[in-house]
């Protein structure tokens, strides 16, 4: 089965040819993912409060420019910006600090996979403007869940996920996309 989706992924790699990953929709694979299936939305939202606190998305995957989202992924990959040495900051004051986190960003992008019995995995990108440096991609390894990253143009993007085939198959996709 590995040697399958290997091949299935070197193949797309090749008819992609090395150009850049120019949108975040790109982040999606168009075959389907062995025992891997995006989360169901319908009827209901999806509630990414596990690892995007607060975070609900009517579609996944999710694209979109909402502040707080975006604030949300941002800290996520790259984790919480320090706060400023003052007296503690009451919840409103925090939540416009944490949005700072939103700046330079034009475009979020999360997806959700699932495999029976096993933990959701999770693509997190973001698009940056051209008026800002890319920051470096988030460092990969098993305590932070981080599977694999890509940093291709103006593009970050890291697969949270576990053990699992369908982790493993998202982040091989994921990694193909790279520069």
């Amino acid at each position: 089965m590995r040697e399958a989706l290997a091949l299935s992924l070197a193949v797309l790699a090749l008819l992609r040819g090395t150009t850049a990953v120019a949108t975040l929709q790109e982040l999606t694979p168009t075959a389907p993912l062995p025992n891997c299936d995006l989360v169901q939305v319908s009827p209901q939202p999806l509630n990414l409060g596990r690892t995007l606190p607060g975070v609900v998305v009517a579609s996944n995957p999710w694209r979109g420019s909402d502040q707080r989202t975006i604030a949300t992924i941002r800290e996520v990959l790259y984790g919480s910006p320090r706060p400023p040495d003052t007296p503690l900051m009451t919840r409103a004051a925090l939540a416009i600090f944490m949005l700072q986190l939103a700046e330079g960003v034009e475009e979020g992008y999360v997806a959700a996979y699932e495999q029976a019995g096993r933990r959701t995995t999770f693509v997190y990108g973001l698009r940056f403007s051209d008026a800002v440096q890319v920051p470096a991609a988030p460092m990969t390894n098993q305590r932070n869940g981080v599977l694999a990253w890509i940093r291709t143009g103006r593009i970050v993007a890291a697969v949270h996920g576990d053990s699992s085939e369908c982790s493993q198959a998202v982040a091989a996709y994921v990694k193909s996309l790279g520069d």
